[in-house]
């Protein structure tokens, strides 16, 4: 009670010899330290304030670094119930409530886990956990740091989809510049041969060889045009 009506200050408890335990309790509870009752030691009551101010800094600045960490942290204690949710974790786990319930995943000290937290009607959100053992209130406890690795997979995917693309064009430039080539090189010399039968024959061409002369170079143009369009679109899909 008394933390919860004056959070910003520390808390030191007198006990009476052989209320150890009670102290001890409190201190769980959230006091920072306990003294004897009737000790007239002024030096170890001054010791004790100033161990439990400098305590109650620690604590503070401890749960400071937890709630602005921009990865998800929860706290969770030796009975799987939640004591600390940092807003990141939040967020991750909105609309649903922590605080105060049972952690609804296992959490082993040093291990490294992937884990999927419900979103209906949207895709469960991939969350890797990592679990560190930590000290609560003199007490066992764990952290779990969560960070949401969906984006990074899906990033990871889009960049192997990428990969994949550029490979297949890289094959794709290759058969055409490989094809283009073969043909290339035989239509060169067969376009030789047809124009040497068209203008280099000693004896004028029979009509009909004449006709197949000139078929013959028609279609040597054509199937050259087609190389040279399809070096063209292979150039422009390339950028």
């Amino acid at each position: 009670v008394v933390s919860q009506k004056a959070p910003g200050f520390p808390i030191l408890i007198t006990t009476c010899r052989g209320d150890e335990a009670v102290a001890l309790e409190a201190m769980r509870l959230g006091a920072q330290d306990f003294i004897l009752k009737g000790s007239p030691d002024f030096r170890m009551l001054k010791r004790a304030i100033r161990y439990a101010v400098e305590r109650k800094a620690a604590l503070e600045q401890r749960d400071q670094v937890i709630r602005a960490a921009a990865d998800g942290m929860v706290v969770v204690d030796a009975a799987s119930t939640v004591r600390l949710v940092n807003p990141a974790a939040a967020r991750l786990f909105h609309p649903a409530s922590l605080l105060g319930k049972p952690f609804p995943y296992p959490t082993r000290s040093g291990e490294t886990t992937l884990i999927e937290i419900p979103r209906a009607p949207e895709p469960p959100l991939v969350v890797e956990m990592r679990v560190s053992p930590l000290t609560w209130n003199l007490e066992p406890a764990s952290l779990a740091c969560l960070r949401d690795v969906g984006e990074v997979r899906r990033f990871e995917e889009m960049k192997t989809e990428v990969a994949q693309r550029r490979h297949a064009d890289q094959m794709k430039d290759e058969w055409i510049a490989k094809i283009s080539h073969e043909l290339r090189t035989p239509l060169t010399i067969i376009k030789g041969a047809v124009s040497e039968l068209e203008y280099g024959s000693a004896e004028p061409l029979q009509p009909d060889q004449a006709t197949l002369v000139k078929m013959a170079q028609h279609q040597v143009n054509r199937v050259e045009r087609f190389v040279l369009n399809l070096l063209e679109l292979s150039r422009l899909e390339s950028g």
